[in-house]
């Protein structure tokens, strides 16, 4: 009997985190490579919480929180590597703009995934926060790009105001802090995990492993891939 030909990809993401916008951007090209490859693949991608700083209370400018935190000099430094990683995956990244809680954010994201729309909910997400400098704290923004994907305005605002989904969301976070260190985390078919932002050529190589017969290369991938850029708890390697 044939193979099946079916990836499942989990990924563990916070949605200010900026390597795991580039990560989504590397992910898409890999999937667009495979499936060009062998159009008989099916992928499906699921996104989960994670929070960097679930304590946050508050906002506060984002600039100012990563010149207290890293210096002003460093943190310019690293804020042109990042815009120029960003400008390679089609990501303008800003630094402007304030820092919130990303708890809500995440229950966005959990509200589109059972009306069909997760991964437009997380694209939204990031270019929300990272090309306009906008407050994922702020339920009116959350709002507003709920209603811009497709989603019942209504019916969304309903949800974010009755507390709905924040203990699911939370208990992800708390599982996956069991075993990520930093995100983006993947997990290809449930077997094989890769951190970081990796490059395509990555994601290939663990989807051949996880799908020996698929495309045209028998390539393999070790089961857990070092870390690539990457965000952990309250920082990231901009």
């Amino acid at each position: 009997m044939a193979q099946s030909k079916i990836l499942e990809i989990d990924v563990v993401s916070d949605n200010v985190c900026p390597w795991c916008f580039v990560g989504k951007r590397k992910l898409e090209k890999a999937i667009a490579q495979v499936r060009e490859s062998d159009p008989e693949v099916q992928v499906e991608v699921r996104w989960h919480p994670y929070q960097l700083n679930p304590h946050q209370e508050g906002s506060v400018d984002k600039r100012s929180y990563y010149h207290s935190k890293f210096g002003k000099d460093s943190f310019e430094m690293m804020e042109a590597r990042l815009r120029k990683v960003g400008e390679n995956e089609g990501i303008t990244f800003t630094q402007d703009g304030t820092l919130g809680n990303t708890l809500d954010s995440h229950r966005l994201v959990y509200f589109a995934q059972n009306k069909g729309k997760q991964d437009e909910a997380v694209e939204a997400i990031f270019k929300s926060y990272f090309e306009q400098g906008k407050n994922l704290a702020d339920p009116s923004i959350l709002i507003g790009i709920a209603e811009d994907i497709g989603l019942n305005k209504d019916e969304f605002q309903k949800y974010l105001l009755s507390g709905e989904g924040d203990d699911e969301v939370r208990s992800e976070v708390q599982k996956h802090r069991k075993y990520v260190n930093g995100v983006p985390h993947f997990t290809i078919n449930q077997k094989y995990s890769l951190s970081g932002a990796q490059d395509p050529s990555e994601f290939l190589t663990a989807f051949r492993r996880a799908i020996p017969n698929i495309g045209k290369s028998s390539e393999s991938a070790p089961q857990s891939k070092g870390s690539a850029q990457a965000c952990s708890d309250g920082a990231c390697a901009l």
